[in-house]
């Protein structure tokens, strides 16, 4: 019998993928409350690779400041306080044989310069318990603006600032 194509190599320009098999990046509530990959993180990382994932996608990773209810939940690259920490997944999955991925986020809850919503604790840590629309219910009414150059520059430095670390 022939073995499936989804466990065969596959080469992507020079890199070479030891499967087809591609974990999505996710929120894996394994960061500290700095944003920082946790030793748990690490692990988290670690059995996914060494499992015989091809690819393991390590997670939402923001690129812009974001509230501090969001703290621990996802990895955050606005500063380079992450770096070590990622670096350290990045080597654990690569000596597993495995390669990473991982999901560079913009989140904007509402439009970070208009002070018209107001988002609280209790709205954003919903997100970890509830899986609420809290912080739907609050920004449905609000229709979205239109982005200024300014602020579509400002996205795109965050983008480029987090992809270098």
């Amino acid at each position: 019998m022939k073995k499936s194509l989804l466990y065969q190599p596959v080469k992507i320009r020079n890199i070479e993928i030891k499967n087809r098999v591609i974990m999505a990046p996710g929120a894996n509530l394994l960061c500290s409350d700095t944003g920082v990959m946790t030793q748990e993180g690490l692990e988290w990382a670690k059995a996914r690779a060494k499992g015989g994932i091809g690819v393991v996608g390590v997670g939402q990773s923001l690129v812009n400041p974001t509230p501090p209810a969001m703290s621990g939940f996802v990895i955050d690259l606005t500063t380079d306080k992450s770096i070590n920490g990622m670096y350290r997944m990045t080597e654990m999955i690569r000596q597993m044989g495995a390669k990473s991925t991982i999901e560079l986020v913009y989140m904007d809850f509402g439009d970070i310069d208009r002070s018209d919503i107001e988002m609280k604790e209790e709205d954003l840590s919903k997100i970890r318990t509830e899986n609420s629309t809290g912080i739907n219910d609050k920004l449905a009414n609000k229709m979205p603006a239109d982005l200024t150059i300014q602020q579509i520059n400002r996205i795109i430095r965050y983008y480029a600032d987090a992809a270098l670390r």
